[in-house]
């Protein structure tokens, strides 16, 4: 018998190799970490554009803006009226943006900086300041995972000198304004059309948008024994308890189906709301063992409803659940903007599920399937309160002692094993 285990979920919303050096992340910026209207004050993340207010909204997977018209999503060092305590020379500041970037661009998104600059003849420490802002002459280009800016390429400026130069590389620029520092006052990103990014990034140091994914709910409690009466067995699925456990799946296909006591989606956000109804579906774990090698495939599917009430909700299964958030489901039944029986990405399937506010959202219970051979169930949780484990039923004292999965195989290479079988593992379809 070869044992298998549920893949748990791992890893973060969003998560990428960072390409600039330095490079620093923390907790993600959610829906209520950017103030909308930026005569609120210009510290901290905020709409800069007074027109773009309905302009940009925060998603599980990042930072949507400019389809509804221009938007300035920036990070303001300073507050209103004040200036940065640091300043730099010219190569100083193309050092600091030359290690900046965007992580997933997408549409026509340009890098913003906002900074003042002591012009001239100034005296570095009076208060004779001007303003103005630079980004790249051309939209970032679409790609997957993070790109830096170039510093060598085509940039341009608003304002005094800079707004009446051409494009030209960010080193003559500085050149041509002849500053005698500069002082950085904000940074972001700026689009006229719908464009979206996962993370942007200045001098090393990233922010990613999106919702925090919490830990895994676990079944509190010690396990308790089950058996194959606590499961409806769905269709055709040929099913028996045995010494080993609960044996399904023989001769192809077969569906143990778990119903719970509906489970609502409770939280006073949408990002809330998402962050408790992934917590429950990645919350499915199990065992179980096959001696079918490569070819079994066992996993995991996971029952909502959603609608008004519960009594008319619509139904919908998830099967199967990927590695994470970005991983595709197959989704079955009917769900506004995604096919019945289509794939779709589990994260875009959850917002949808839970952005509509008239809508509540209910876990109904789950599926272990396996998909093409027999398998042998000995352990599944849920959430909080499905820990259950399955001794099965043997036959007689004279059977077989059942090989469980601690007795597969050994780590200890200087054992004396005999011709005990190495276990070939295999991820499974179901991660949860």
């Amino acid at each position: 018998m070869i044992s298998r285990r549920f893949k748990r979920v791992a890893g973060i919303v969003g998560a990428s190799a960072l390409l600039v050096a330095g490079a620093t992340t923390a907790q993600a910026i959610g829906p209520g970490d950017i103030n909308p209207d930026v005569s609120d004050g210009y510290y901290g993340w905020h709409q800069g554009d007074t027109n773009g207010q309905n302009s940009f909204e925060v998603r599980w997977d990042g930072l949507y803006f400019g389809y509804n018209g221009k938007a300035q999503i920036i990070n303001g060092l300073v507050g209103t009226g004040e200036r940065p305590d640091q300043q730099l020379s010219a190569d100083q500041l193309i050092d600091q943006i030359a290690n900046s970037g965007l992580a997933d661009p997408q549409g026509a998104v340009f890098y913003q900086v906002a900074l003042y600059y002591i012009p001239a003849g100034e005296d570095v420490a009076g208060d004779v300041t001007a303003w103005t802002t630079l980004r790249p002459a051309s939209a970032a280009a679409e790609a997957d995972g993070q790109v830096a800016l170039d510093v060598t390429e085509d940039w341009t400026g608003s304002g005094g000198v800079l707004g009446a130069l051409g494009p030209a590389p960010l080193a003559d620029l500085l050149s041509a304004l002849g500053a005698e520092a500069y002082e950085v006052a904000a940074y972001g990103v700026y689009a006229e059309s719908e464009s979206s990014v996962s993370q942007i990034i200045f001098d090393g140091e990233v922010h990613t948008f999106g919702f925090d994914v919490n830990a895994p709910y676990s079944p509190s409690g010690d396990a308790t024994e089950g058996g194959l009466s606590d499961f409806v067995v769905v269709g055709d699925t040929q099913a028996a308890e045995i010494c080993e456990g609960i044996e399904f799946g023989a001769g192809g296909a077969g569906e143990l189906l778990y119903s719970v006591e509906p489970i609502q989606i409770e939280g006073e956000t949408v990002e809330a709301q998402w962050t408790e109804l992934y917590s429950i579906l990645a919350s499915l774990n199990g065992s179980y063992l096959s001696d079918e090698g490569d070819d079994a495939n066992a996993f995991g599917a996971v029952h909502l409803s959603h609608g008004v009430n519960q009594e008319d909700a619509n139904q919908i299964t998830l099967q199967p659940l990927g590695a994470s958030p970005t991983a595709e489901v197959t989704v079955t039944g009917e769900l506004e903007g995604f096919e019945n029986g289509g794939d779709a990405i589990l994260g875009d399937v959850v917002q949808a599920l839970v952005a509509n506010p008239d809508f509540s959202v209910w876990v109904d219970g789950f599926s272990v399937i396996s998909a093409d051979g027999t398998v042998i169930l000995q352990d599944v949780q849920f959430y909080d309160n499905v820990n259950l484990v399955f001794p099965g039923v043997c036959d007689s004292d004279d059977e077989e002692t059942p090989t469980t999965p601690g007795d597969i195989g050994s780590d200890d290479k200087d054992s004396d094993d005999g011709d005990a079988a190495t276990p070939v593992v295999k991820a499974p379809a179901y991660t949860g």
